[in-house]
């Protein structure tokens, strides 16, 4: 049925209809649109354009002359801007029924529509040959889609007109323009999480320096050298398609090579089953949220798995508009679940990550950007993730509590190991849900946030009856800063290992910050236990700060080069750490070592 829809709509785009300069086709699905897109337009006449929104940053160049770029919004965008997919067609095309005809032959507005995503058309700039100077609008293209505003303004919440934070953005094209793809683009690949190209020849004189999935279909041996020598591919095996290289270390960079096929819906739809629908770019070296001064300069963005729920064997169960019955203003949440564990009736329990997302960000995305999703399907845990943008002070510690009450009334959860992280914005309101009922949490992960959200602090982040709460319980904490965060300053973070260390009765003091030692960090009577350790490419040092009794009660994780960003490799470090730690039944902490 859903082909059938599609050749018909294929049809009525063909003979009848021609698309406005505004989208308007009765041929389109109801509540899609197409537009050329007028990238002249600058910074939007109803924002504030100032220091604290960044606005400088990010509107578009008046000498930009680009007649040929086209949007289709599909009829049900998601919602979920941090992994909204776009799909860039780049064809020599003038016409606005061309352009969306040359969509469609593609596939792409059936990509976009079944993932809620968004699609572009760009034709060449001179309208001659593809050139260097497409790479501006290509660029312009980008800061279109992120929204010609900051994603996030400070107070909290999204610019309005922002499509996607361009973490997906996939670029399809043949000929020629598979040729400018790779020659100009894969040398500008910050933000490019893939790429499917037919008949690719030339490559560019000087290599690019990121990595790119690549889908290419007859392409010269040299093309297909190129992608291999970015992605670092090692091993090959049979694909439905063709032949697949991948890199054994890091198997998100990979390439599948084919004979045969044209840029067309079977071609993309295959690009997407086997490369794209997992696949996303996190930068490092710079944030989504506050790029630098010029934007298209040159920052390492990696390449991240998003988790495949049937590779997985997992089910996500979405709440997408829920309202919790008490606790009115948690709007949506998802559980994610091993299917071993959903229709487990042995009576077993299994652990629960509690998730708080950071300001302005989804929860699904907080969920599997962090690798949550990921350690709960090969650690058989329990994933619960939520909205909580409105909450604040009590409703923060009543509302959340009420939900995990409800997700431990409805799946089998292990109430001994109940752990609770948080981003951001998401590690202050884990520190006040932990400080309102410490014992039902057998450990914490803070990252990339400046304090614990604790109420009723004095201003150093202290409360009148400290001492009586410090011996009252402890609480294992994981904390992560990164090297270039914002929030990396020298004193805040020092602030949050002074109240986690009070309550862990740990002796902490602070020296100068070091390479070995970037906390700065100092246990009496104790000696400091740091080391390097990697995951996907990036290199954490990591600190433990035991308490007396030689239990190390905190670990600290500096994520070298990354700034205010997310990492799906956090999780799995954190776990090591966390995983050592229970709760008894009268609420006091376990701690059984990890075996050496």
């Amino acid at each position: 049925m859903k082909r059938l829809f599609w050749v018909v709509l294929t049809s009525i785009l063909l003979v009848s209809v021609a698309v406005s300069a505004w989208g308007e086709s009765a041929g389109l699905p109801e509540g899609a649109t197409f537009e050329r897109v007028d990238l002249h337009q600058g910074y939007p006449a109803d924002a504030e354009k100032s220091a604290e929104n960044r606005g400088d940053v990010w509107y578009l160049s008046a000498e930009l002359e680009a007649e040929n770029v086209w949007y289709y919004k599909s009829s049900n965008p998601t919602d979920n801007i941090m992994y909204a997919p776009v799909y860039i067609l780049f064809a020599d095309v003038t016409a606005d029924e061309d352009a969306l005809a040359a969509l469609d032959n593609a596939g792409l507005l059936q990509l976009a529509e079944e993932n809620g995503g968004h699609a572009f058309v760009i034709g060449k700039n001179n309208g001659e040959t593809w050139n260097e100077a497409d790479v501006e609008v290509f660029r312009s293209v980008e800061v279109y889609i992120l929204g010609e505003g900051v994603p996030l303004a400070w107070g909290g919440g999204y610019i309005p007109w922002g499509m996607s934070f361009g973490q997906r953005t996939f670029l399809f094209a043949e000929g020629e323009a598979a040729d400018y793809v790779t020659e100009y683009l894969s040398q500008n690949a910050q933000r490019i999480a893939g790429v499917c190209l037919v008949n690719a020849t030339a490559v560019p004189a000087e290599a690019g320096t990121l990595p790119i999935p690549a889908y290419l279909v007859n392409a010269d041996e040299a093309v297909v050298d190129y992608y291999k020598a970015l992605n670092g591919t090692d091993t090959e095996e049979a694909a439905a398609n063709g032949v697949r290289y991948v890199n054994a270390a890091e198997t998100i960079m990979q390439m599948i090579v084919a004979n045969e096929g044209k840029l067309d819906a079977a071609l993309t739809a295959d690009f997407w089953s086997e490369i794209g629908q997992n696949t996303a770019r996190m930068c490092l070296g710079i944030s989504i949220y506050y790029p630098p001064e010029n934007f298209r300069t040159s920052q390492e963005f990696i390449l991240t798995r998003l988790p495949n729920l049937e590779l997985l064997d997992m089910t996500e169960i979405r709440h997408p508009e829920g309202v919790l019955e008490g606790a009115a203003e948690i709007s949506e949440w998802y559980v994610y679940i091993p299917n071993s564990v959903l229709n487990d009736e042995s009576g077993a329990t299994y652990p629960l990550f509690v998730v708080a997302h950071g300001s302005g960000d989804h929860p699904e995305f907080e969920a599997e950007s962090q690798g949550y999703v990921e350690l709960a399907g090969y650690e058989k845990c329990i994933v619960l993730s939520f909205r909580h943008q409105n909450l604040s002070g009590e409703t923060v510690v009543s509302d959340i509590n009420k939900l995990i009450d409800a997700v431990i009334a409805e799946y089998p959860v292990d109430v001994s190991r109940i752990y609770m992280g948080g981003f951001s914005m998401g590690g202050m309101r884990t520190g006040a849900v932990m400080f309102a009922d410490p014992t039902r949490f057998a450990g914490v992960v803070v990252l990339h946030s400046a304090n614990t959200g604790f109420v009723d602090a004095d201003e150093n982040g202290l409360c009148d009856n400290w001492e009586e709460l410090a011996a009252s319980f402890d609480i294992p904490l994981y904390y992560q800063l990164g090297e270039r965060d914002s929030l990396f300053d020298g004193d805040s973070q020092r602030t949050t290992i002074t109240q986690y260390a009070l309550l862990d009765e740990v002796n902490v003091s602070f020296t100068d910050l070091s390479e070995d030692n970037p906390f700065g960090v100092v246990v009496e009577g104790q000696e400091l236990v740091s080391w390097n350790d990697s995951y996907s490419g990036m290199t954490y040092t990591k600190t433990l700060l035991p308490n007396a009794d030689g239990i190390p009660m905190i670990e600290l994780s500096f994520l070298r080069e990354a700034a205010h960003v997310h990492f799906c490799g956090n999780m799995f470090q954190a776990w090591d750490f966390l995983s050592q730690f229970s709760r008894a039944e009268d609420g006091s902490l376990v701690y059984t070592p990890a075996a050496e």
